[in-house]
């Protein structure tokens, strides 16, 4: 048993680490939706998902491993309290850096500033949604917000080679629906509004 629950603790962390990689560079949900952003063909909802589905691995077999090694875990607890004990300076480091992490204090703060660097540098969309979030608005408010027709904006993106169930979903599905990013579904409607003027 202790061989399955090391090499599960083993796959978590792995993909606990690559998974977080990907999560600290990833652009912001703002920017990743828009634009339909993805990483080895993985958007940033289904990067999230695996992050969190191996993390709760990670815990279930973390606490299952410290039950089968409960003995040694506590021999090192109980070790003479001093400055060399594994426990004490396990202990006080981790407290520091949650200090750190909380209060925003160097050198962590540098690590977190640069994430935020990192995050900003993907491209931006070359047209801004009209709304945060707006990949999520059903696609009749989209057209009535350029002040289109529910039924015009849904006929024009057919003309376009669309698919379009109805204007009740959201362009964030339709771009899905067809291969594109909400972004760019949003920009044909765009066009379109500026032509009828």
């Amino acid at each position: 048993m202790r061989k399955y629950v090391s090499l599960f603790l083993f796959w978590s962390l792995m993909a606990m680490l690559v998974t977080g990689i990907v999560l600290f560079i990833m652009p912001h949900g703002r920017v990743a939706y828009w634009t339909g952003w993805t990483l080895l063909g993985l958007d940033k909802d289904q990067w999230q998902s695996l992050h969190i589905v191996f993390g709760i691995l990670m815990l279930i077999f973390g606490f299952w491993h410290l039950y089968l090694n409960w003995r040694p875990f506590v021999k090192y607890v109980k070790e003479k309290l001093s400055p060399a004990n594994p426990a004490v300076i396990t202990t006080l480091v981790s407290l520091v850096l949650l200090v750190m992490a909380v209060k925003y204090i160097p050198p962590i703060n540098y690590l977190l500033e640069f994430q935020e660097k990192i995050k900003n540098s993907w491209v931006k969309p070359t047209t801004p949604p009209p709304v945060p979030h707006a990949e999520l608005m059903p696609l009749r408010d989209i057209a009535m917000r350029l002040g289109m027709r529910p039924r015009d904006a849904v006929e024009l993106l057919r003309q376009h080679g669309l698919e379009v169930p109805s204007g009740q979903i959201s362009l964030k599905e339709v771009a899905k629906l067809n291969g594109k990013r909400p972004s760019e579904v949003y920009q044909i409607l765009i066009q379109a509004s500026q032509n009828r003027k």
